[in-house]
C-alpha cells in the first residue's frame, strides 16, 4: 500500500489509544485526518503549483513580469468587485478596500489553517491520555488487556487472563485508597489519588471539545471574513438559484483583482491586474463540507458531553451500569447476586471502583465489548464479595495491607505482563521501599511514598 510518510505513524499512535468512545473518535481521528489530508492537497497546489493567474497589461505582457505580477498578487492579497462594475480610478479603489468584505486576506494561508484545527481537536485528547498516565490506576493497561481477552479463543487461556486482570483491577483500586488514606492524615493527598481523578480529566476533555467544536465555527467565519457565524447557508441559497454573485461565490471569488505599483523613470505606474484563484473552487467546497461537518460535531459532542456527565457522577445510574454487568438470568452468578444486599452493591461501586471503576468499564464495553466487561466485572465482584465481611468489620472498604497481600497484590501502576497469579507485587519505580515479589511497606517506607511529578 501507498503510505503517506509520517502521516501513516501518527494514525497509527492516534488510533492505539482505547480510552476514548465512538464520539471521541470521530474527533480525534476522523476529523483530524480529514483535515491534515484536505492541508496536504492544498498546501501541494498552493506551494508546487500554480495558485494564481494573472491578465497583465498588454505592455507588462512579457514572462518575467508576468511571473513577478502573479508572486506579487498572492503575497499582496487581492480584492472583489461587484457583478458590471467597471474598474474605478485609484481613489475609488483605495476606499473601497478599506470596506469589510471587500480584501481577500485568507487564500494564502488555507493549509496552515486546516493545520491549525488539526492541532486544536487532536490536543484535549492528547492532554487526557497524558494527563491520565500520572494515576494511580493503569487504565489504558485495563483496557488493551481486556481487548487481548475478548481475542482469545481458548477457553481456559480466557479464563486465566479474565482471573488474572480482575485480580489486578482489585487489588489496585485497594491500593489506592490506602495509599489516599494514608497521605490524608499527614499532608492530603495529592489529586491523582482519589477515585474521581480520571474522570474528572476525561470530562474536562469532553468539556474543552464542545467548546473547541463552537470555537472552530467562530474562527472559520473570522478567518473568511463572513459576516456571521452561519455564511455557509449563502452558498446553498446561491447554488439552489435563490441568488448571484459574479464569477463566484461571495466569499470564495474565483476573479479578482490586483494592484500593482511599478517604479518608472517618470515615477510609479498603477497597474490593475485581473487574476483568477482557481483553488477557491476546492476552498469553498472543502470550507462548506467542514463547516456543516463541525456543526454536526457541536450537536453530538454535547449529547456526549451531558450523556458522560450524567453517567459519571450520577450514583443511582452507577449502580445501574455495574449492576448490568453482576446480573444474569440464571447460573451461580444469579445466585450470588440475588443474595447480596444493596448495600454491598453500593459498596462494591462507590468504595471500591469509585468513579473512575465506572468509566473503565465503560472503555472496556467500547472497545472489548459487553461480554468482557460483564465477566471481568463479575469476576471483581466475587473477589469483593469474598472480603466484604473482613471489610465491613475493620470499618474499611479496602483492604489492609496484609489482605492485599494475602489476596496476591500486583499494585495499581504496573505493567500487567508482570502481574502473578499469586505472591507478587510491583509499583512504578517512583515508589521506594521493598519492590520485590511478595515485599511490603513499612509504615514508614509508605509515608515516603511520592506520587509521580508532571513534567511539562
Amino acid at each position: 500500500m501507498l503510505d503517506i510518510p509520517l502521516l501513516g505513524k501518527f494514525l497509527s499512535s492516534v488510533s492505539s489509544n482505547r480510552l476514548d468512545d465512538t464520539v471521541d473518535r470521530l474527533h480525534s481521528i476522523f476529523t483530524v485526518t480529514i483535515l491534515v489530508l484536505c492541508a496536504m492537497f492544498v498546501g501541494t497546489k498552493q506551494h508546487f503549483g500554480q495558485p494564481i493567474q494573472c491578465m497583465l497589461p498588454a505592455h507588462l505582457d512579457r514572462d518575467s513580469w508576468t511571473a513577478y505580477g502573479q508572486y506579487y498578487c498572492f503575497v499582496e492579497s487581492t480584492y472583489r468587485l461587484s457583478y458590471n462594475r467597471t474598474v474605478p480610478n485609484s481613489d475609488i479603489r483605495s476606499k473601497l478596500r478599506a470596506t469589510p468584505g471587500v480584501n481577500l486576506n485568507y487564500y494564502q494561508w488555507v493549509p496552515y489553517f486546516f493545520v491549525l484545527q488539526a492541532f486544536c481537536f487532536y490536543a484535549p485528547y492528547w492532554f487526557w491520555k497524558l494527563l491520565q498516565g500520572y494515576s494511580l490506576i493503569d487504565m489504558e493497561t485495563a483496557v488493551n488487556e481486556a481487548v487481548s481477552v475478548s481475542h482469545e479463543l481458548q477457553f481456559e487461556e480466557r479464563q486465566k487472563k479474565i482471573d488474572k486482570l480482575s485480580r489486578f483491577l482489585t487489588t489496585s483500586f485497594d491500593y489506592r485508597h490506602a495509599v489516599r488514606d494514608s497521605d490524608s492524615q499527614f499532608f492530603g493527598a495529592p489529586p491523582n489519588k482519589y477515585s474521581g481523578f480520571c474522570s474528572c480529566l476525561y470530562l474536562l476533555a469532553k468539556f474543552v471539545v464542545v467548546c473547541n467544536n463552537f470555537l472552530q465555527i467562530y474562527l472559520i467565519s473570522e478567518f473568511l471574513g463572513a459576516d456571521g457565524a452561519f455564511w455557509a447557508l449563502k452558498p446553498l441559497a446561491i447554488s439552489a438559484g435563490l441568488g448571484h454573485y459574479p464569477f463566484s461565490s461571495q466569499y470564495f471569488p474565483r476573479v479578482t483583482f490586483c494592484d500593482m505599483d511599478r517604479l518608472t523613470t517618470g515615477g510609479i505606474e498603477k497597474n490593475t491586474l485581473q487574476c483568477v484563484i482557481m483553488l477557491n473552487m476546492i476552498n469553498e467546497k472543502l470550507f462548506i463540507l467542514l463547516w456543516y461537518w463541525i456543526f454536526f460535531l457541536c450537536i453530538i459532542s454535547s449529547v456526549s458531553f451531558i450523556y458522560t456527565l450524567t453517567r459519571v457522577i450520577t450514583p443511582r445510574y452507577r449502580e445501574k451500569s455495574v449492576r448490568f454487568y453482576i446480573q444474569n438470568d440464571d447460573g451461580e452468578e444469579n445466585e450470588l447476586y440475588l443474595r447480596s444486599d444493596k448495600n454491598r452493591l453500593r459498596d462494591f461501586v462507590h468504595e471500591l471502583l469509585g468513579l473512575d471503576g465506572t468509566l473503565m468499564f465503560h472503555f472496556i464495553h467500547e472497545h472489548a465489548g459487553a461480554i468482557v466487561a460483564r465477566d471481568i466485572c463479575l469476576r471483581m465482584w466475587k473477589l469483593f464479595s469474598s472480603t466484604y465481611q473482613d471489610r465491613r468489620m475493620s470499618n474499611s472498604f479496602h483492604l489492609s495491607e496484609d489482605a492485599v497481600v494475602a489476596k496476591t497484590r500486583p499494585l495499581a501502576s504496573a505493567p500487567l505482563a508482570s502481574v502473578q497469579p499469586s505472591g507478587g507485587c510491583y509499583v512504578r519505580s517512583s515508589y521506594p521501599g521493598n519492590l520485590e515479589p511478595g515485599g511490603m511497606f513499612t509504615d514508614s517506607e509508605k509515608m515516603a511514598m511520592t506520587p509521580p511529578k508532571f513534567v511539562a
